[in-house]
């Protein structure tokens, strides 16, 4: 399903926009669908949905208790998500799966106060991180820096870049801030 379509599932509700029937799949972008199973619930909205990474799209959702999550984890399984690996730190908790067409669903679950929040990011699998630490021989101590940068016109952001360099001298560098940048 396109993101056009969104709003056929979709009614206001008290000023806020909540998703009223079933998803079974959604998301566009230039690079191709991305089917995303909605999690269903009491009081969900969609906050958002925004493209990222190179070809990848994230979904926003707010008000997940954490039984929805449970049951929309669930619904990943019988849906034909496989788990790649997971992870809980605190009471947040992350679930990276992969499905037959070649993608992998992120999955961070975040409870708040109203709920909680659940972002779904949707990308290749050509994506997936390591399971495992690779060995290496350490040369050097961890850093990490952000790039100065003069705030732009567009938000006044200073904007979002990283340099890390690893234990190994590799480096890691996010290159963030607004697109025009």
């Amino acid at each position: 399903m396109a993101l056009n379509e969104l709003l056929a599932h979709m009614e206001e509700q008290g000023g806020r926009w909540v998703v009223t029937s079933t998803l079974d799949a959604m998301g566009e972008s230039k690079y191709g669908t991305h089917r995303i199973p909605i999690c269903e619930g009491e009081a969900v909205l969609i906050a958002g949905v925004y493209q990222c990474a190179a070809n990848g799209i994230e979904v926003c959702l707010r008000n997940v208790k954490a039984a929805e999550y449970e049951a929309y984890v669930q619904t990943l399984w019988s849906d034909g998500w496989v788990k790649y690996t997971e992870n809980t730190i605190s009471d947040n908790r992350f679930i990276i799966c992969t499905n037959c067409e070649g993608k992998m669903l992120c999955l961070g679950y975040y409870p708040t106060l109203e709920g909680g929040t659940l972002r779904l990011v949707s990308v290749p699998t050509g994506y997936l991180p390591a399971t495992s630490v690779m060995p290496y021989t350490r040369v050097t101590d961890t850093t990490f820096t952000q790039i100065k940068r003069e705030a732009v016109e567009i938000n006044s952001a200073p904007g979002m870049s990283y340099i890390m360099q690893l234990a190994d001298a590799s480096f890691i560098v996010v290159d963030g801030g607004p697109a025009n940048a």
